[in-house]
């Protein structure tokens, strides 16, 4: 997915499709798959506010899943 076409933010609020390792009614993506999302591309400089999921609230794995 090319990203860049959506241009620059100074805020991000994402809510990711975490691999919760459990039945869901929606997909989900992999650790892998997130890093492919390319959010970088999206800021130049910024914030970005990420919901997580219990197993990430005490690791910094969210943001370098998403480049940052």
């Amino acid at each position: 997915m090319n990203m860049s076409v959506l241009g620059k933010f100074a805020v991000i609020m994402a809510d990711p499709p975490w691999d919760i390792h459990m039945e869901l009614p929606y997909g989900t993506l992999s650790d892998d798959e997130m890093r492919k999302l390319s959010i970088p591309v999206l800021q130049d400089d910024g914030y970005i506010f990420l919901w997580v999921t219990g197993r990430f609230v005490t690791d910094s794995q969210p943001y370098w899943l998403c480049g940052y």
